[in-house]
């Protein structure tokens, strides 16, 4: 019997961009103690995790749709909050992440009848530094933190999907990189 698998689509930040969003995740999480946030790659979520033990058909739609997608950069506005339970980075909600929002979910349907788990309504693109074990105080903390904060990127060049896989130690890993414009890395 083949093993079911965690999945879930984003945009990965790349290179420096990475590298310094990391670098404030982890002073948010060594500072406060909270470490959620790093069980996965500073990314953009466009489909929400699912299981699925079959996945060519999904590696061959997302890597086609990424084949025909044209790179753009969105700007990051700022720091947001889901409440007290989330800080992220905000990018602008631009109609070109909500466009490829929507195709995301449709290949996801068409390739594997896999439906998007949440409505669309409501569906706020951002970049999580931390979450789910801030209690209140610390949410808090991490507010007065990030206001001495510079803004760490001011945009966000969109050049790949990638594919995410959760492993066995509950930490989310890079599988495929679909690059716009060219085969997957």
């Amino acid at each position: 019997m083949i093993e079911e698998r965690e999945y879930f689509v984003g945009i990965a930040l790349e290179n420096e961009a990475r590298d310094i969003v990391e670098r404030l995740r982890r002073k948010i999480a060594e500072k406060f103690h909270v470490f959620a946030a790093l069980n996965s790659p500073p990314h953009i979520t466009l489909f929400y995790p699912f299981k699925t033990a079959v996945n060519t058909p999904i590696l061959v739609g997302i890597s086609a749709l990424a084949r025909n997608t044209v790179p753009f950069t969105v700007p990051i506005l700022g720091f947001g909050a889901f409440g007290e339970a989330v800080r992220f980075l905000e990018p602008a909600q631009d109609k070109r992440l909500v466009a490829l929002k929507d195709k995301v979910v449709a290949t996801m349907y068409q390739r594997a009848r896999i439906p998007e788990r949440n409505s669309f309504s409501g569906f706020h693109f951002h970049i999580t530094l931390a979450f789910k074990d801030l209690t209140p105080a610390i949410h808090r903390e991490i507010v007065k933190l990030l206001e001495t904060e510079p803004l760490p990127i001011a945009s966000l060049y969109v050049n790949a999907l990638t594919i995410f896989r959760k492993q066995q130690t509950g930490k989310w890993e890079s599988a495929l990189k679909c690059s716009f414009g060219d085969q997957a890395s």
